[in-house]
């Protein structure tokens, strides 16, 4: 990420760079809500150079004041 733009406007650069035809109808970004609020984003890199990497899953905590990660 940079300062040139939101997050929101490096996942879209993200998915369309990836966009060839094919790919956009079997994989593609899910961002969805939670009950307790919050947001759930899923991106399928499957066939793509970061597909073969290991992510551990990450969850990011916020209350009013305080911020914490947790993995």
């Amino acid at each position: 990420m940079n300062d040139s733009g939101s997050d929101l406007d490096w996942l879209q650069r993200r998915y369309a760079e990836q966009c060839d035809g094919d790919r956009e109808h079997m994989w593609g970004v899910k961002i969805g809500t939670l009950d307790n609020p919050g947001w759930t984003i899923t991106l399928d890199l499957e066939d793509t150079p970061l597909g073969a990497r290991e992510y551990p899953e990450q969850t990011i905590e916020r209350g009013p004041t305080t911020g914490s990660t947790r993995e």
